[in-house]
């Protein structure tokens, strides 16, 4: 009895010990994304609603988070090449040397994209609409230039800070941008009579993880999900009218 009690007392230690260095070692997993700049989803002192969100995600699935700021296009194959682990919001993209990386099924935020202007009398209910305008876009948004493919007399702008200065001097009628952008920079230059199309595009963002940290994206997906399901996703979004339409899942 008492050789079986120690065989019982020693498989019980040993299996705490294991659990404890697993633990432990989850703890100190830590990942290096790349993210991109754009205020106010995400920003330099990383403290916009994407890297709020980013970083609660990461929390509640037991790894650590360290991000730098890059584009979308280094990012992604920044990821895929192993320069960085994984890239924090980027849509779907059909490069083929991108099929590697591994896409965390809930989406991390969703953006309401269309046309900012400040004149009276615009009207845009239609993607068709945008041709009977002046439009600029930003040149770095490859999704604004496809969709307004058609449109005759339309100007690239450098940044989305460029196009809404260009808006604000009349060089353009509207602007093809993200709302929450357009209310951010407006906000910063105390412009105010800024008015949206009807029409909108809405596109979903996601994280993209290095193949090599594929165990990760179930738990990262349960993350989002859980904080969307208790209301923090929601409060997060809250501290600012954003103009965004957030699913629950996908």
């Amino acid at each position: 009895m008492a050789i079986h009690s120690i065989r019982l007392l020693v498989s019980l230690t040993v299996f705490a010990i294991c659990a404890l260095v697993q633990t432990l070692q989850a703890e100190g997993a830590k990942l290096s994304l790349a993210a991109a700049l754009s205020p106010p989803q995400t920003t330099a002192d990383q403290n916009g609603y994407i890297d709020i969100i980013a970083k609660e995600a990461f929390e509640r699935a037991n790894v650590g988070l360290g991000y730098q700021s890059t584009t979308v296009r280094r990012g992604m194959f920044g990821s895929a090449s192993d320069e960085f682990d994984g890239f924090i919001a980027a849509p779907i993209m059909a490069a083929p040397q991108l099929k590697p990386l591994v896409r965390v099924l809930e989406p991390i935020f969703a953006s309401i994209a269309g046309g900012v202007f400040l004149r009276d009398g615009i009207e845009i209910n239609t993607l068709s609409d945008f041709s009977k305008y002046r439009v600029g876009y930003s040149m770095a948004c490859k999704r604004a230039a496809m969709l307004l493919k058609d449109v005759p007399d339309k100007y690239a702008a450098h940044s989305p800070a460029l196009l809404m200065e260009m808006l604000a001097q009349n060089r353009i009628d509207v602007a093809f941008i993200f709302f929450s952008q357009a209310r951010h920079i407006a906000s910063e230059r105390k412009t105010t009579g800024l008015k949206f199309s009807k029409y909108m595009n809405y596109s979903r963002l996601y994280i993209h993880l290095n193949p090599k940290h594929a165990e990760i994206a179930p738990e990262l997906a349960r993350a989002i999900r859980s904080m969307k399901v208790d209301g923090t996703y929601f409060k997060i979004l809250g501290l600012a009218n954003t103009g965004t339409k957030q699913d629950v899942s996908e």
